[in-house]
């Protein structure tokens, strides 16, 4: 749900800045309607407790009566086991370390042929791919950083472009402000004789209505005289 429903456009060059007492009413009706919202999600909160749902803490009381509240947290037996590792403060066990140590052969007394030669297939796949993760290592720290040299500088690129795009949209935005300003101050003194123009149309009909009105209690008054 949104904070605000609507964005209005204003005058800032033309019209002139509120005064105290518009202020002040301003705020006491912005004053009325959250109290109204705020009456609105106390009836919420009372329906909710009545749904028996867990009770609002006192920092989602504080907050603006238009944020929704927080959704009750439903989590799966996974998380669930993963914060009570975490509150029993044991060690996380998630890399099996064994995939990186050799496997050991069996005792040539204690097995026969076909285990003998499963256990040196083991041994053999074991052992290049332990040396295959050493070559790895050794390119990495011979080659690697020049890579992240690399990747550094393609980066300090792409955050070069962005900064000129964010240079250049800001001086859009300095022209458009100011081709706004030009513009209301060019319409400044229309819209101030179309503003006069306007209350003077108003008091007109005003005053026509009140002739209107006084002409129907005279009548009326001469009806019932006579």
């Amino acid at each position: 749900m949104p904070l605000t429903a609507a964005v209005l456009d204003s005058l800032p060059y033309i019209d002139h800045e509120p005064t105290l007492g518009e202020r002040t009413a301003a705020k006491s009706l912005i004053d009325v309607e959250l109290a109204e919202l705020q009456q609105q999600q106390q009836q919420q909160q009372q329906q909710q407790q009545q749904q028996q749902r867990p009770p609002i803490d006192d920092n989602q009381q504080a907050l603006h009566p238009l944020i929704p509240l927080l959704p009750v947290a439903h989590f799966s037996p996974c998380i669930l086991a993963e914060l009570v590792r975490v509150e029993s403060k044991q060690p996380l066990n998630a890399i099996d370390l064994s995939r990186y140590e050799s496997n050991n052969l069996p005792s040539f007394n204690d097995c026969d042929r076909e285990s003998l030669c499963t256990a040196l297939r083991s041994v053999y796949v074991s052992q290049i791919y332990l040396n295959n993760r050493k070559k790895n290592l050794e390119s990495l720290e011979t080659f690697g950083k020049n890579a992240w040299l690399l990747g550094n500088a393609q980066l300090e690129c792409i955050l070069r472009d962005l900064e000129r795009d964010l240079a250049q949209k800001k001086a859009e935005i300095d022209i458009c402000a100011l081709e706004r300003k030009s513009a209301q101050e060019a319409v400044a003194g229309e819209v101030k004789s179309l503003e006069e123009s306007w209350k003077r149309a108003m008091g007109r009909a005003l005053e026509t209505e009140i002739a209107v009105e006084n002409l129907r209690s005279r009548i009326f008054q001469s009806k019932v005289s006579s």
